[in-house]
């Protein structure tokens, strides 16, 4: 019975963030402000079905939802809505950039739930660890920031085909309003050190974990090597912009296409591999 009421959440959830995220899209490029008041209730409502469907997970499976697809997709999605309803409650000039953030958190929801969603499994109790907690919570704080970031980026995109096609800034044309290049790619730069650094706190955590666990720091693990490549993909975006000054359209590129890595990390390579010591690519 909860199973059931948990899924009806998450599913809710799931359509409250797509029609907000359309809504909200409609506004900024019609500049039908008055939507907001619609488009708000909505994501408001879908991220707290979100929240209540894990808290049922939780309860039905007595850990933290962090095993298998499923689990792991919902929560991913839920820490990228997370800095969605932050931005878009509190910068309404980058609501855009939220909207457009929302169909990773969507997709990312969408591929948990090609997993079996009616598959409970325990927790072992070689896990039961708090470094558990404090790894996924940065690993999905990452995810987070590094979405929403992208978000953004495309965000930038748009504005420079829209300068490319030689449209105006003129009084309520898109261009309008959208933040300037400057704010924008300063957003991109701030969600990308938060990511990198949350990427950091989730590669020793699990470091040390792992040590516990398993005898070993580091033992070459599909995700471990996958995780490790897209931290140094983020790292080579910064040194890309403290050495070389990139900013702008260039570097919107390459975080678009480096969000590519996160989600290899979290669900690629359990596509590509047989086994894993990472619980959450279970088959």
């Amino acid at each position: 019975m909860i199973q059931n009421i948990e899924l009806s959440l998450f599913w809710a959830a799931v359509v409250a963030y797509a029609v907000s995220g359309v809504l909200i899209g409609y506004m900024m490029a019609f500049d039908r402000q008055r939507l907001w008041r619609y488009a708000a209730p909505v994501l408001v409502a879908g991220f707290i079905a979100h929240t209540v469907s894990l808290v049922l997970r939780w309860v039905v499976t007595g850990h933290v939802p962090t095993i298998g697809n499923y689990e792991n997709g919902s929560i991913a999605g839920w820490f990228i809505m997370a800095f969605v309803l932050w931005f878009a409650l509190r910068r309404p000039e980058m609501r855009l950039a939220a909207a457009l953030a929302i169909p990773v958190a969507v997709i990312t929801m969408g591929v948990g739930l090609m997993a079996d969603t009616g598959e409970v499994s325990p927790m072992v109790a070689s896990l039961r660890s708090w470094w558990l907690y404090v790894h996924i919570f940065f690993a999905w704080a990452a995810t987070g920031a590094l979405s929403f970031a992208s978000g953004a980026a495309v965000l930038l995109l748009i504005r420079d085909s829209k300068l490319k096609k030689g449209e105006a800034l003129t009084e309520g044309g898109l261009l309008h309003r959208l933040p300037s290049e400057d704010k924008i790619d300063e957003l991109i730069y701030r969600n990308i050190v938060l990511g990198f650094i949350a990427y950091v706190a989730m590669i020793a955590s699990g470091a040390l974990w792992a040590k516990d666990l398993w005898g070993a720091y580091w033992s070459w693990d599909p995700v471990e090597t996958w995780s490790l490549v897209s931290w140094m993909v983020y790292g080579l975006i910064l040194h890309m912009r403290f050495t070389f000054g990139w900013r702008g359209v260039r570097m919107a590129w390459l975080v678009v296409l480096a969000l590519l890595t996160v989600f290899l990390t979290m669900f690629g390579v359990n596509f590509a591999v047989e086994s894993s010591m990472h619980i959450f690519n279970v088959r």
